[in-house]
């Protein structure tokens, strides 16, 4: 018999049921790992059970007992609770109305509103409930964390002991085959401080594999409920010749969803300890951060003759953004340091490549249109920073803006897109090769305004034809502040241009069905007129990239950016082509040319930063462009992009790389080429070659290889061999890489280990 009534008795075991709630619930942690292999209940176990979102309490139970004389009140037989969200499941609940206290017994289960589920065969509180004892506890997140505890006792509302505890990232960490996979912790005391956001560990072990592999009589990991795992800060261990072996602890101190405070000590064998601060603060909609480094050197002569010859040495880094309810966001970094070879040196900080990145930024995105305004100044690192940073085009400011607005009764859109931005220089910066000089920048400052709008549609006409009409002017207005004494550095000028740009698009899609495969072709036509200068920004800070191939065959401008653009009238004729076999087979395959019919061909002509020269986009005919890749049968993929000259039939560029893989071993091989004639300056073609392959040793075991060849010099690029590990929770490896490649000045030995949510650590020598 089921019965659901509300009793005086009730009311107490209402109040004792949100503290036993509140005990289970102190794992109640939220963690990014991967989905656990098992469950402690099945996933339909609350299905049927009726819930109650509010104070209200729903009870049901087989048999149902209130005793006057000793005043307990017993539910015993599939009892059920519901309150507030929580769904509560148990054999037999008995509450003590004298003592206070209330017993969940036999198959405890509990759901809370985030849908995380705890089990335990007993539960026991007394003390107004702040206080209490459970047996064979077990508490797993959704995505797989699991505490086992043989036993556990709660002192109060901020602290619980475990006694012979266990905690695993993938439930009980067993595979389909019966075998041990992750890391375990097992120890004969744990304590979780919620005060101090703080799990201890007391006699305890790791196990990888269901090996022991450390003792470890005492540990304190951050609490796994704080935040996402992968945002602490975790234990690492690292090596190198100036600093000696590292040894980086997250020492947390507060943790919660709008603050967070890091201490990290970092213990360096030649260096001493570097202290490392991290701080996040969230005040309503505004995000701060700020992490701090510091460190007192005890051997500062192994940066002898550098800027890291010093004693103390640190920096700190500030962050701030925030979004409006509009979609606006804004924000900013700062960064400072006592010597401009500390954040790479310790490895500290975000960092650009080589620069430490000053900025102020707000954008905006939504469906039809976009802004991004910024002001960036970039440090140079290391000991060659200054140089580096004279010679680099400082962004004060840059402003884009795009943005689509469609056009009623289907007449087409209205495409509008701005820029502006001026560049700040104090060297000019370049490089020479074969004699030919490559100019990144002149000194001086230089102010560029874009604003353009067109519009476009496109139409089907009979038959499938497809035809995409293009209308659009671009403005130029751009001014040069001589500050070089270069040869080729344009004098101080102000310069403005009118761009009018039509283009026609003409595609003709077909797709035949044929026996076992469908075919897809489709021939395209484009012509595109476009008046104007090719040099619109009178230097060419932004547009020093133009790399012609098939994804650009189809474009209305190739440059890749404002300050340069094509001009003249040119069409752009080719085919693509694609098959889907039935039995998983594909191919694609594109080829197309682009012909100068007229005008000034802006990829041509002479530049102080040889931008567009040798690309193959010539006057007249350009070179063909061949794009093909597919998978020929089952594993094995292949994929090759060619540049031919139409003249000869020689290959001016060439890229072929393919693989094969299945579940035993993967193997690939890679090849790429550039003839001389596509770099000016350059003496020799350039070949390289390159491979590695992957041998599963067991479902989890691997034994890797890789090596890059030049052809063109005879010479070793790189190669090495790693043996790894890695079953989703556990992954590691051991590398050799030997002497004289990659810069190596002897042979680098190393290992790799990652637990997930636990540990990284990492160790490299060079054998001299």
């Amino acid at each position: 018999m089921s019965i659901a009534r509300n009793h005086a008795g009730w009311s107490s075991i209402k109040r004792a049921l949100r503290n036993t709630l509140c005990v289970l619930c102190f794992f109640g942690v939220s963690t990014q790992i991967a989905v656990a292999k098992d469950e402690i209940l099945p996933a339909d176990f609350f299905a049927t059970q009726q819930l109650s979102a509010t104070s209200s309490m729903l009870v049901s139970a087989d048999f149902l007992d209130v005793d006057n004389n000793t005043s307990i009140v017993t539910a015993t037989g599939n009892v059920r609770m519901s309150t507030e969200g929580y769904l509560v499941a148990a054999e037999r609940a008995e509450y003590n109305q004298d003592t206070g206290k209330v017993i969940l017994t036999g198959s405890v289960a509990v759901r809370d509103p985030d849908g995380q589920q705890y089990i335990a065969e007993r539960a026991e509180l007394f003390g107004g409930f702040k206080q209490g004892f459970l047996k064979s506890l077990v508490f797993e997140t959704p995505e797989g964390l699991r505490l086992n505890a043989a036993d556990a006792e709660f002192q109060s509302t901020t602290k619980m002991i475990l006694g012979d505890a266990s905690l695993t990232p993938c439930g009980n960490c067993i595979d389909s085959k019966g075998r041990q996979i992750g890391w375990r912790i097992k120890a004969a005391k744990v304590v979780r401080d919620t005060e101090e956001k703080t799990i201890y560990f007391t006699s305890g072990t790791l196990e990888i594999a269901g090996i022991p592999v450390a003792y470890l009589p005492w540990l304190a990991l951050p609490d796994p409920s704080l935040t996402d795992f992968e945002d602490i800060l975790r234990t690492s261990v690292s090596y190198s010749p100036k600093k000696g072996v590292a040894i980086k602890y997250p020492g947390f101190v507060w943790h919660n969803p709008s603050l967070g405070l890091t201490i990290s000590p970092e213990f360096y064998s030649r260096q001493g300890i570097l202290g490392e601060v991290n701080w996040r603060k969230t005040f309503g909609n505004v995000n701060y951060a700020a992490d701090a480094w510091g460190i007192y050197q005890l051997d500062p002569t192994a940066y002898a003759g550098g800027l890291g010859d010093r004693g103390f040495r640190g920096g700190f880094q500030v962050r701030a953004n925030t979004t409006f309810a509009d979609g606006w966001t804004v924000g900013g970094q700062y960064t400072a340091f006592t010597d401009r070879s500390f954040l790479p040196d310790y490895d500290k900080g975000n960092r650009e490549g080589s620069f430490a990145v000053q900025t102020v930024y707000t954008t905006k995105l939504s469906a039809d249109s976009f802004v991004d305004a910024r002001v960036e100044y970039r440090q140079g690192l290391s000991d060659g920073g200054a140089a580096v940073e004279a010679r680099q085009g400082q962004i004060l400011p840059q402003i884009i803006g795009h943005n689509v607005t469609d056009l009623p009764d289907g007449n087409g859109q209205i495409l509008l897109d701005g820029k502006l931005i001026n560049i700040v220089r104090t060297d000019d910066s370049s490089s020479t090769i074969g004699g030919v000089e490559y100019v990144d920048g002149f000194s001086g400052s230089k102010t560029h305004l874009m604003m353009q709008a067109a519009w476009r549609n496109e139409w089907t006409l009979p038959g499938g034809i497809l035809i995409a009409p293009y209308l659009g002017l671009r403005g130029d207005v751009a001014q040069y502040s001589d500050a070089s004494t270069h040869a080729s550095a344009p004098s101080a000028s102000l310069s403005h241009s009118a761009t009018p740009i039509a283009a026609l698009d003409v595609s003709w899609p077909f797709v035949a069905d044929a026996e076992g495969a469908t075919h897809y072709f489709t021939p395209r036509l484009q012509v595109v007129s476009r008046g104007g200068p090719t040099s619109p920004g009178i230097t060419n800070e932004d547009a020093q990239s133009f790399v012609f191939d098939d994804s650009n065959l189809f474009s209305f401008n190739r440059f890749s950016g404002i300050d340069r653009q094509e001009s003249g009238t040119r069409a752009s004729l080719g085919f693509t082509y694609h098959a889907d076999l039935d039995d998983g087979r594909w191919f694609d395959v594109t080829i197309g040319q682009s012909y100068q019919i007229g005008g000034t061909n802006g990829a041509t002509t002479a530049n102080p930063n040889q931008t567009g020269i040798g690309s193959g986009v010539n006057d007249g005919a350009s070179h063909i462009v061949l794009a093909a890749k597919g998978a020929p049968w089952t594993g094995f993929e292949v994929g090759t992009k060619l540049l031919i000259d139409p003249i000869d039939a020689s290959i001016d560029r060439a890229a072929v790389a393919a693989k094969y893989a299945q579940e035993l071993f993967s193997v690939g091989m890679d090849y790429a080429y550039q003839s001389a004639d596509m770099a000016p300056g350059a003496s020799a073609s350039r070949q390289e070659v390159g491979g590695n392959v992957s041998v599963s040793i067991t479902d989890y075991w691997t034994i890797s290889a890789d090596a890059r060849y030049n052809l063109s010099t005879n010479k070793m690029g790189s190669y090495g061999v790693s043996v790894g590990y890695d079953d989703q929770y556990t992954a590691g490896s051991v590398y050799y890489r030997p002497k004289g490649v990659d810069g190596f000045k002897g042979d680098l030995v190393g290992f790799k280990l990652k637990l997930k949510m636990l540990a990284d650590v990492g160790y490299d020598h060079t054998l001299q």
